[in-house]
């Protein structure tokens, strides 16, 4: 299965959100390949020293290239992303069917892995279109604040866009609340919020705790062994792989 990780409003743990999941389940045995389509490249910093020679997704958006793939840790394979990736709006303007190129890559390497997770731009550009395009579903990451449903709204707005456009609805659009101080007025009213008023089948009723060790996760991708963050991630990822009812099975 392939999700994209999205929110247009930044700041709220995508890429961290991304990357612990991804750790859980490679523990698990699954295989895995993270795409990284964001300029500001934090999940590639993750894993790999993003230099200026780095081959990266952009190479293959704007050109006949297949997609970078690089294995980073046991079941994690990674796509890179670059500074250059800024320049794909400009370089794919008046490209034909130039929301579909990621697909058009993806499709030949995704039956290799359980689970596809695309790290997508706050910005709605043309790499996070092609990053809607590619994708089975959509997870949202929200985090406690005053503007905590501004950017989950228009994320889900252009989902159902993106749905309209290819006659194809994602198996789901979910919400995730991340970040979350426990005691926190913030945190209880997101939560309370999404409670009441979204349907259960919108959000993950897991969430995922601010703690240290989410924190040091976004220097390496790695949780800490048996702490908060791992607690949080292993339930969530628990009830991701009931959601995509034990993920996408790669064919024989």
């Amino acid at each position: 299965m392939v999700i994209a990780f999205s929110n247009f409003k930044g700041g709220v743990g995508k890429t961290s959100l991304a990357s612990g999941l991804a750790d859980c389940l490679a523990k698990m045995g699954k295989k895995l390949l993270l795409i990284d389509m964001d300029a500001q490249c934090n999940l590639s910093s993750f894993y790999i020293n993003v230099e200026e020679n780095t081959v990266s997704v952009y190479e293959a958006l704007v050109s006949k290239s297949e997609l970078p793939i690089i294995n980073v840790r046991e079941n994690i394979d990674l796509v890179p992303a670059t500074l250059d990736l800024t320049e794909a709006e400009r370089s794919m303007m008046g490209t034909m069917g130039r929301e579909y190129k990621l697909m058009e890559k993806l499709d030949k390497v995704k039956d290799n892995y359980d689970f596809v997770f695309i790290d997508c731009s706050p910005y709605f550009g043309v790499a996070t279109c092609n990053a809607f395009f590619a994708s089975d579903a959509v997870i949202i990451p929200v985090t406690p604040s005053r503007l905590a449903t501004s950017g989950m709204s228009k994320t889900i707005d252009a989902a159902n866009e993106v749905e309209g456009i290819r006659h194809k609805k994602f198996a789901f659009v979910k919400t995730v609340a991340n970040f979350c101080k426990s005691g926190q007025n913030l945190t209880s009213d997101l939560l309370a919020y999404m409670k009441e008023s979204m349907k259960k089948s919108d959000y993950f009723e897991s969430y995922i705790r601010e703690s240290t060790s989410v924190q040091m996760s976004s220097v390496d991708g790695r949780l800490g062994k048996r702490s908060n963050g791992e607690k949080d991630f292993l339930a969530l990822t628990d009830e991701l792989l009931k959601v995509t009812k034990n993920g996408a099975k790669k064919k024989k």
